[in-house]
């Protein structure tokens, strides 16, 4: 089983050491931003996403690779052949780089591949497709929302600080 973390580009070493001091594990990063790890189970996904400070996004890893076009991407996505029948889903997309699609476009075109209940919403699991160029990670984002984005972590203005660059500062 595999898991990946978003973080701060730049930032990756960062997100290599907070990995592997929480996980014992070694990621690896694999595009600019994006880092995969081996897990031995969803505990400690779930046990990374609730203790991590560097990391934007922690998820289970479906499928990476590379794509031409939406289409090229859409078949490979689909080829997964998920049959979400234990709750409802959302799918949500987040792209880098410049594409001849939308993001809305690839949210539609892979929610129709799973077999399942769709509810955009307040969806149980959120299945998360991360584009950078022509590289793709497809998952469920085990939290649900960016990880800097705590209850906890009150921005008081616009041109706050990040509480992701702020870790890594007080990491160096």
């Amino acid at each position: 089983m595999e898991g990946y973390a978003r973080t701060i580009q730049g930032l990756e070493e960062m997100g290599l050491i907070e990995i592997k001091r929480i996980l014992d594990t070694t990621p690896k990063i694999i595009y600019p931003g994006m880092l995969v790890f081996k897990v031995k189970n969803l505990e400690e996904l779930a046990k990374l996403c609730y203790t991590s400070k560097g990391l934007l996004k922690v998820g289970l890893l479906f499928g990476q690779g590379k794509f031409k076009d939406i289409e090229d991407l859409i078949k490979q996505i689909s080829s997964k052949k998920i049959d979400w029948k234990f709750e409802t889903f959302a799918v949500r997309c987040t792209r880098t780089g410049k594409h001849n699609f939308s993001s809305k476009e690839v949210e539609m075109e892979v929610g129709n591949s799973i077999k399942g209940k769709v509810n955009l919403n307040n969806p149980h699991t959120l299945f998360a497709v991360e584009i950078f160029e022509d590289n793709f990670i497809f998952g469920i984002d085990f939290a649900g929302f960016p990880l800097d984005k705590r209850f906890y972590r009150v921005k008081m203005s616009f041109s706050s600080l990040n509480s992701c660059v702020a870790c890594a500062m007080l990491d160096l």
